[in-house]
């Protein structure tokens, strides 16, 4: 189907984006659960709120004759009082995860912002079950017409065959914490919610928005849809729903306990979850810790999987709001350049001291979270596991800028003994480390430890074989630093340092520094 259209629409799939308000239609974001918009029924117009549902395939809304709670609860279309109102005698029924209900089928003008659909077909609800407490009068179903339960053609097949819309092309923006700013698309994509080069994912066939899903990755790890298996694309799903098998697993990595009819985790232990990856048409939409951990109506936190009830003879999964807001950009409270952490834990100094004259004004660490003194997540550590960045890498490449004048030699002596300090052992690691200079090892001749450290300026060691190094370049001690006449030092030899076999030599232009002031 995709193959088809790509090219019976190749001279046109630039129009597809477009940018207007005409097509763009507004939706509300309740709870990060449901995401509702205006429609209107009738002449005159009657306006209701409703789903856009790519689960299913009959717009419904409930009638003024309904007598259920549910339907006391919410708008009911008055059919007197419509001048275009044409009634039929058909009836149906539809069950959904969520609840069900059976009407039957009438016709009436329904408009969705400027797109009219006259002699539309649509049900009005004689009884409905589970929708009482829901924050919607009504669904639009977006499926194809052949799923349809009351057998009517959907409005979005109607509105592109009366050439309302110019391409058979819908779209949605879903954002995440706040009531505004979703949109549903009718006709196009408006390129301004969006970036790049949009994705073409080929249906398993015409007839549903099912598409094949390659697998489902948990710390490069595939934890369901192994072999491949097969997904809904359904907007009218809050969550995303599996077989109980596979989601009861899930919820034992992401450490969730089970109450009443959701699994909790701590608020606090957010941070700390990697994302899980959903690998579609081979694709990796990666779904960060905080999109898929939800706040219930106390604050507190649960996870955002669950288990459906349908029987077949295929892995399926169905993939809801919480899969395809996934791409959404938090308000950032912390960013380093286009990296984003939200919510991040760091620290305010009340008291320093020694740092007058530091040409910074605070440090961010790079280290293992482990050795946090306050036990805060680290930035890098955060980024990684809200999927921000694509591989748990960081690199630094250092520029030499000379800005002063007067040698000084740049080994300093540290520690008194020979073992890493306490607390620091998560990120030393045990090197084949020696240290030779005129083709002698001078230091580290059975191997040492090293930290890698770019918060320091300097080459630390210990004092006794810091002071051999020294009196080998002919340093003399002024001061806390050891001095060398700057013109030898075109002289002095590189000083190799041998790590897991390879060597790195570092030459007197690099050990030497050049001090202002001192000749």
């Amino acid at each position: 189907m995709l193959n088809n259209f790509l090219k019976e629409r190749a001279y046109r799939l630039s129009q597809i984006s477009f940018r207007g308000s005409n097509l763009t239609h507004p939706l509300r974001n309740i709870r990060d659960l449901v995401y509702v918009g205006r429609i209107t029924i009738g002449t005159p117009p009657q306006e209701f709120q409703v789903v856009f549902d790519t689960g299913s395939s009959d717009l419904w809304v409930p009638s003024d004759f309904c007598t259920s709670p549910a339907c006391s609860t919410h708008v009911r279309f008055r059919h007197l009082q419509s001048s275009t109102f044409r009634p039929t005698n058909k009836t149906f029924r539809i069950t959904y995860g969520s609840g069900r209900m059976k009407g039957v089928v009438a016709h009436d003008t329904v408009r969705i912002g400027d797109l009219v659909s006259t002699d539309q077909p649509f049900g009005l609800s004689t009884a409905e079950y589970g929708f009482k407490d829901m924050p919607f009068d009504g669904v639009l179903g977006l499926n194809y017409p052949n799923i349809s339960s009351s057998g009517a053609i959907p409005i979005f097949d109607k509105l592109k065959n009366q050439g309302a819309i110019s391409e058979p092309v819908f779209a949605f923006y879903f954002s995440k914490d706040k009531r505004e700013g979703s949109v549903v698309m009718f006709g196009g994509v408006d390129h301004r919610y969006y970036k790049g080069e949009l994705k073409w994912v080929p249906l398993i066939q015409a007839g549903g928005w099912i598409v094949h899903m390659d697998r489902i990755s948990f710390e490069r790890k595939v934890i369901a849809c192994s072999g491949g298996c097969e997904a809904l694309v359904d907007t009218g799903a809050p969550l995303i729903d599996g077989p109980k098998p596979l989601v009861d697993n899930i919820q034992k990595l992401i450490g969730a306990t089970p109450r009443g009819s959701k699994y909790y985790v701590s608020c606090s232990a957010v941070s700390t979850l990697p994302s899980i990856i959903f690998t579609i048409n081979s694709i990796n939409y990666r779904l960060p810790a905080r999109a898929y951990i939800l706040k219930d109506s106390r604050g507190h936190c649960y996870t955002a999987f669950k288990e459906h009830r349908l029987s077949l003879p295929k892995e399926f999964w169905i993939l809801g709001d919480v899969f395809l807001r996934r791409s959404r950009n938090d308000i950032a409270k912390k960013q380093i350049r286009d990296l984003v952490s939200t919510d991040q834990l760091f620290g305010l100094s009340i008291v320093e001291y020694g740092c007058e004259g530091a040409p910074f004004d605070g440090i961010l660490d790079l280290n293992y979270s482990s050795i946090s003194i306050f036990g805060a997540i680290s930035i890098f550590d955060y980024l990684k596991n809200q999927g921000a960045i694509s591989g748990p890498v960081f690199a630094f490449y250092l520029s030499k800028q000379q800005e002063t004048k007067g040698c000084l030699e740049d080994s300093r002596e540290g520690g008194s003994s020979g073992e890493t300090q306490s607390g620091l052992d998560a990120r030393f690691v045990t090197l084949s480390l020696s240290i030779s200079m005129k083709r002698r090892i001078i230091v580290c001749s059975g191997g040492r430890e090293a930290l890698v450290d770019t918060g320091t300026s300097l080459i630390i060691g210990l004092r006794r074989l810091v002071n051999n190094i020294q009196k080998l370049i002919s340093a003399m001690p002024r001061g806390s630093e050891h001095y060398v006449s700057c013109f030898v030092v075109s002289t002095l030899p590189s000083i190799i340092f041998t790590i897991n076999g390879i060597n790195y030599p570092v030459p007197v232009q690099a050990y030497i520094l050049n001090l202002r002031g001192v000749p």
